[in-house]
């Protein structure tokens, strides 16, 4: 399987206030922690996983053998969509968080709906409310959050963790879209970010 470009949330802000509450109340649509991290294609191969970053370039400078256990329960030839935190804040390294799978054990799962595709990772461990660095590389999934989206958007910034930039929001019946040519903007996906004195600086 070949690297394809993974599909970019839409920026929101907090004063488009009316189109997120009809988000909010939208049953289509969840939430999930946007982790201040570095966006994955991860491609889990006979023998380990294989990490591209969103442009494709593969990433080397990190100890792939860390996660070689920890990718070991999940089937070869899978490809998934993740986030690597390492080192961008804080004292916190080696982990990968999980919110997509598009080929699982060879299938190819970009057609069904993301809430369908969500149930593959439904072996990997949830993201717990605080991460910290272990010896080991870890993995986890995503938790989506089904209602009070602008309520969990306001705990974020309440939270004021630096691991945390804000929120992605999805809508649970869309297809993974991709790109063989380039990144782009899909109109499922929508991210709200912390602004003001709690943002991050951007990298």
């Amino acid at each position: 399987m070949q690297f394809f470009y993974m599909p970019q949330p839409i920026r929101l802000w907090p004063d488009d206030s009316s189109f997120l509450r009809d988000l909010s109340s939208d049953p289509d649509y969840e939430a999930e922690i946007k982790y201040n991290g570095w966006r994955l294609e991860i491609h889990n191969t006979e023998t380990g996983p294989i990490l591209f970053n969103r442009k494709g370039t593969e990433i080397g400078n990190l100890e792939i053998d860390k996660f070689v256990r920890a990718f070991r329960n999940l089937p070869p030839n899978s490809v998934f969509d993740g986030e690597l935190i390492n080192f961008r804040t804080k004292d916190v390294k080696n982990i990968v968080i999980i919110w997509d799978c598009m080929f699982w054990n060879g299938r190819d799962i970009r057609k069904l709906q993301l809430q369908e595709r969500r149930q593959f990772l439904d072996t990997l461990k949830v993201a717990p409310v605080t991460l910290k660095s272990k010896s080991t590389g870890q993995v986890y999934r995503a938790k989506s959050r089904k209602t009070g989206l602008l309520k969990f958007y306001d705990k974020i910034v309440k939270k004021d963790d630096p691991l945390e930039e804000g929120i992605v929001i999805k809508n649970i019946r869309s297809r993974y879209e991709y790109s063989v040519k380039a990144s782009f903007e899909t109109v499922s996906w929508f991210k709200l970010k912390k602004i003001g004195a709690h943002a991050l600086n951007e990298v």
